[in-house]
This record gives structure tokens, C-alpha cells and sequence, in this order.
């Protein structure tokens, strides 16, 4: 078939916004298989395999993001206890800086690694990151639990985030199995995020409920065979626990999720020069690293094409823009314009100068630092003694159980509800102003404890906590559900590992300040303000800046619709408006089979289709 040939239908009226598919071999021209193509097989047997692929691949993803959540907020149930285990002289109330800072290794050591586990997902393909990945962690959980002194603890933590690099490459895959179809891809990212926000709730409550069990079940057989290790190693079990979560997704990722970064692009993967030292010793040692990076990321007949043509991870297909050069478009309908001289893969300079991207990444790492600050900051509200509820981890447990129970009965109707009545930013700032803020009540949970036993939570205490921080962990999912969508959005697809990336880093930055934060702030006020009023303050805090957010979200509506490209490519047409709020079918269409999109969207507006 010659370059301008057409499948079916007559040829369409080439106008400026229509580009032809010109100076291209047929080998630029990639033929999509009909599962990505609109309109493909509707065999019902055929729709039968598609689900039940989509349902496994779902739910293995889906547990790995279980795993992912249990790595990082297990540990807070029993932080403070921790400290004070391996640092005598510590107490319920001096405790809490020192758990942060055991809290905060973990992201402050995946800050150092997750823009490098980006890259790597965009050079090796997502998979092979997400395997990689799971494997490391189960060693250094392991190894975290039989930690015997706080230093090695913050090292061994750190370790632990510095291998952790599944948030990106998962983001990045369901993006891409949604093929544009915005309700499969709000779907997908509602169920797999929302077993995210899952995990923030029910793995504290695992954690809490294996955490010292010689002092919490000393009359239990099992502990009692076990007692002189499980003194020495009180919190081993929550990490054993951890590691066998890891291999257990190990296992499902291979079994079920298919890669979705094309071979052609692919290197055989190597675990350790996917680290930034090692891959920065590479770089410098390959005899060729700059053809070596342009082929592997991205594909063979970008290199081919290197000085002004690209290849889209979606269509695959190469176009001629307005202004005679080539340029491809993407799953977003948007023109890369992202690459450097030498043909390599976006860099950081380059996305956070794209104006969408920058004022997107800024909500969710603001928004990562006050979730995580208000985690790290209840379990040190319920066990403080003078400002707080005085209950034990299992306690703790309990309440992030019933949590969970209320938590699972709203929250993927939530999603869906807020996005499809209201549409992505307005679901966005909704939930932002009912999810931080809301923490303003948690110390009322004082009030209905009055009369309780001395480290014990009443029947009301504990429904009012866990309808409360429900309310905040469901809308929180609904945020970073809708944050994530928007963010995949505003770079091409090719680019989506890398921006992942990106992100990571510096929501991982945000996570490791947050837990540091939130316990010196914590510490200096139940000790500088009269009780109880201490974690009243605290929550006063946590609550205005939330507020702070919610303005912050109004303006990234405001100008969330503006592509903002670099100043050299200022002599571009512009773009079709990136983020219709009503219109489903913004994400892209097969170059070769865009007929049938052409002729509805000139009946429906007047803007250029995207291709």
C-alpha cells in the first residue's frame, strides 16, 4: 500500500489542520492491531477474552499497588514504637520526629531513584521495571525487620525506596491498555488507585495487628514458642509479611500483564545500570551512547528520521505538519515537541517547560506532602497520652479497619460519579476541599472518648474515626485518580514513562519531607501547647494549608486547557484544545482509520480533529 493510500473511504479534504502522511517509507507505516482499532472484532467470544484480560491484568496491577502501599505506610502504625525500641530513653511523646524520620527514608530514598526507574521503564518497558522492582523490595523488607539499631533501620529504609519504582510504570500501563477510551481508562485508574488508597488503609491495620507480638498477644502459643527472637525482632513479622506480598506480585505481574512498550523500542533489560550511578557509568563507558539511547527510546525509525521526524507510541505513523516538517502525534492529539538536538527521551528541563505539565506536577506533590503528613501524623494522635487518644497499635488497627469497610462502599462510585457528572477538574477540586481539610475533625474523637478506660476507644470513638478518615482517604484517591489522568495527558505517550517519572521524584521528595514534618510538628506542639489542645493545632495546620490546595486547583483549571510549548517552537500552529471536559474522545485515533472521527468532528465543531 503506497504512503497515501487509504484503507476505505474517499480521500479527505486536506486542509491545515489535516496533514497528509508524506515523505514516509511504508516501513514508517505500522499496521495497529485490531484491539487497539475502533470498531475491530465484536465476537463475543472475542469481548469474553478482552474482559477477562482486562479483569486479570486489572487485578494484578491492582495488588501491585496494594504491595506498593503496604511498603510505604506499614511502617507508620509502629514507627514511634520502633524508636523507642531500638533509642532508650524515648517516650509516647518524644517519639514522633524519630518516627518521622524513619517514615521519611523510604521516599527520601525513592526520590534519589524514581526519575532514573522512569527512564528505564521507557528504555526496557514498564514490566521488566515493575518485576525488578517488586524482587529488590522483598529482600530489603525483609532485611528492614531484623534491623538492630536506628541507624541501620534509616539505612535499610532507605534502600527499600531507592529500589521502589512500581507508582510510574503502573500509571504508565493503564494509561496506555485504555487505547483513548476515557471511560476504560477513568475505570481502570479508579480501580487499580483506589486499591492504592485501599492499602494506605488496610495494610496499617496488618502491620498494627503483627507488630510486637510478644506484648501484644504474651499468652498465644505460637508467640510463645517464638518469644526470645520476636523479643529481640519485635516488628519482623509486618516485614516478612511484606516480602511475601512482593513475590506474591512478582508472580501475578509475570502471569498476567502484558508489556505495552513495542519491542522495537525495547533493550534487553539488566537490573543494575538501571540505577543512576550505574547508568551514568554506562552513558560514559558505551562507545556509541548517543545512537544506543536514540534507538532504544525512541524506536528504530526515530533514529532513522532524526533531525525533525518521530514516531508516536500510539499510531506509529509519521505526518507531515502545516510547515513542512515531520512531526507525530500522540495519544493526546498533541505534537512532541519535547526532544533535544540529539534525539534522546524527554529530560526533566524539558518537560517542566511545558506549562500543562508543570503547573500538573506541582498539585500532586503538594498533594503528596499533605496526605502523607496527615498519615503520619494519626497514629501519632492516637497514641499520644496527653493530646491524643493513649490506644495501642492494635487499636490503630482497628479503627484503619473500619475505615477500610466504609472506605471500599464509596469509593469507586465516587470516582466514576464526580468525574462523569462534573469531569476531571472539578472532580479534582471537590475532593481536594473534602479530603485535607476534613482532618479538622479528627480531634473531636476527644470528646466522644471522654469516660473510656485508659487506652481504650469506645464503640462511638471508633465509628467516628473511621467515617471521618474514610471520608478523607476516598476523596484523597479520587485526587490523585483524576491528577494522574490529567498528568498522562499533557506529554506524548512515548514520553508518559519518563513524565511518571518525574513525577515520582518529586512526589517521592514530598513524601519524605511530609512524615518529618509531621512528626517534628507534632512533637513541638503537644509538648509547647496546653493539652489538649496540641494535636488541635496541629490539625488547624494541616487543614488551612489543604485549603491553600483547593485554591491551587482553581487556577490550574483556569489554565489547565493552554499548551504551553518551549519558546523555540513558538512558530507552531496551535494545538486543539487539550482537555475538553465533556467530550470522551480526546485521546487519540489510528492515523489510518481516522475517516469516520474526521467527518463527525467537522458535523460537531469546528476544530481540527485530533489525530
Amino acid at each position: 500500500m503506497g504512503p497515501r493510500e487509504r484503507p476505505r473511504g474517499d480521500e479527505p479534504e486536506t486542509t491545515e489542520s489535516t496533514p497528509l502522511i508524506s515523505n514516509a517509507t511504508p516501513a514508517a507505516i505500522v499496521s495497529v492491531s485490531s484491539e487497539a482499532t475502533p470498531g475491530g472484532d465484536s465476537d463475543p467470544s472475542s469481548e469474553a477474552r478482552k474482559h477477562k484480560e482486562w479483569l486479570t491484568t486489572t487485578s494484578a496491577l491492582s495488588f501491585s499497588l496494594l504491595v506498593q502501599s503496604y511498603l510505604l505506610v506499614s511502617v507508620f502504625p509502629y514507627s514511634g514504637f520502633l524508636s523507642m525500641h531500638l533509642i532508650e530513653g524515648l517516650t509516647e511523646e518524644t517519639a514522633g520526629s524519630y518516627a518521622g524520620l524513619i517514615a521519611s527514608s523510604f521516599m527520601a530514598g525513592r526520590t534519589f531513584s524514581s526519575f532514573e526507574w522512569g527512564k528505564a521503564a521507557d528504555r526496557y518497558g514498564r514490566v521488566s521495571v515493575i518485576k525488578a522492582s517488586l524482587l529488590l523490595s522483598a529482600v530489603f523488607s525483609l532485611l528492614f525487620g531484623l534491623a538492630g539499631s536506628f541507624p541501620m533501620a534509616l539505612a535499610l529504609r532507605f534502600l527499600l525506596g531507592v529500589c521502589n519504582g512500581l507508582i510510574g510504570p503502573i500509571k504508565t500501563l493503564v494509561s496506555e491498555y485504555a487505547h483513548g477510551d476515557q471511560t476504560k481508562e477513568t475505570k481502570t485508574m479508579g480501580i487499580v488507585l483506589g486499591m492504592w488508597g485501599y492499602g494506605f488503609l488496610i495494610n496499617p491495620a496488618i502491620s498494627g495487628y503483627l507488630s510486637d507480638p510478644a506484648k501484644q498477644y504474651p499468652e498465644a502459643e505460637l508467640v510463645e514458642a517464638f518469644r526470645p527472637w520476636l523479643e529481640e525482632y519485635p516488628f519482623f513479622l509486618p516485614n516478612l509479611v511484606g516480602c511475601g506480598f512482593c513475590l506474591v506480585g512478582y508472580a501475578l505481574t509475570h502471569a498476567f500483564v502484558t508489556e505495552t512498550l513495542p519491542e522495537e523500542k525495547r533493550q534487553p533489560f539488566r537490573l543494575v545500570p538501571s540505577i543512576g550511578l550505574w547508568s551514568w557509568i554506562e552513558a560514559k563507558t558505551s562507545q556509541n551512547p548517543k545512537i544506543l539511547r536514540t534507538v532504544s527510546s525512541w524506536g528504530l525509525f526515530k533514529h532513522l528520521h532524526s533531525e525533525d521526524g518521530e514516531i508516536s507510541e500510539n499510531n506509529w505513523s509519521v505526518v507531515v505538519s502545516p510547515t513542512g516538517g515531520q512531526g507525530a502525534t500522540d495519544g493526546g492529539g498533541d505534537t512532541n515537541e519535547s526532544r533535544d538536538d540529539g534525539g534522546n527521551t524527554a529530560t526533566i528541563a524539558s518537560l517542566l517547560q511545558r506549562n500543562s505539565t508543570r503547573q500538573h506536577l506541582l498539585v500532586y506533590w503538594v498533594y503528596s506532602f499533605l496526605i502523607i503528613t496527615l498519615d503520619e501524623i494519626f497514629p501519632l494522635f492516637c497514641i499520644s497520652k496527653t493530646s491524643g487518644l493513649g490506644v495501642t497499635e492494635k487499636i490503630i488497627g482497628n479503627i484503619l479497619s473500619g475505615t477500610g469497610l466504609v472506605y471500599v462502599a464509596m469509593q469507586y462510585f465516587l470516582l466514576t460519579g464526580l468525574v462523569n457528572r462534573f469531569g476531571f477538574y472539578t472532580a479534582l477540586t471537590v475532593s481536594a476541599a473534602l479530603s485535607v481539610p476534613t482532618g479538622i475533625w479528627i480531634p473531636l474523637s476527644l470528646v466522644t472518648n471522654e469516660g473510656a478506660a485508659e487506652g481504650a476507644l469506645n464503640g462511638a470513638s471508633l465509628a467516628y474515626l473511621s467515617i471521618v478518615y474514610a471520608f478523607i482517604r476516598a476523596f484523597s484517591s479520587v485526587v490523585f485518580s483524576t491528577i494522574t489522568m490529567l498528568l498522562n495527558r499533557t506529554v506524548p505517550a512515548h514520553q508518559r514513562g519518563t513524565m511518571n517519572g518525574l513525577s515520582m521524584l518529586g512526589g517521592s521528595l514530598a513524601k519524605a519531607c511530609g512524615p518529618l514534618f509531621g512528626g517534628v510538628l507534632f512533637s513541638r506542639s503537644v509538648n509547647s501547647v496546653t493539652p489538649p489542645f496540641g494535636s488541635v493545632l496541629v490539625y488547624g495546620i494541616m487543614s488551612a494549608l489543604g485549603g491553600l490546595l483547593v485554591l491551587q486547583t482553581t487556577f490550574l483549571r483556569m489554565h489547565g486547557d493552554v499548551d504551553d510549548e518551549p519558546a523555540q517552537m513558538s512558530s507552531s500552529p496551535p494545538p486543539p484544545k487539550r482537555f475538553p471536559e465533556d467530550d470522551p474522545e480526546t485521546e487519540f485515533c489510528i492515523t489510518m482509520d481516522c475517516n469516520d472521527q474526521e467527518d463527525s468532528s467537522r458535523e460537531e465543531t469546528d476544530s481540527p480533529p485530533a489525530f
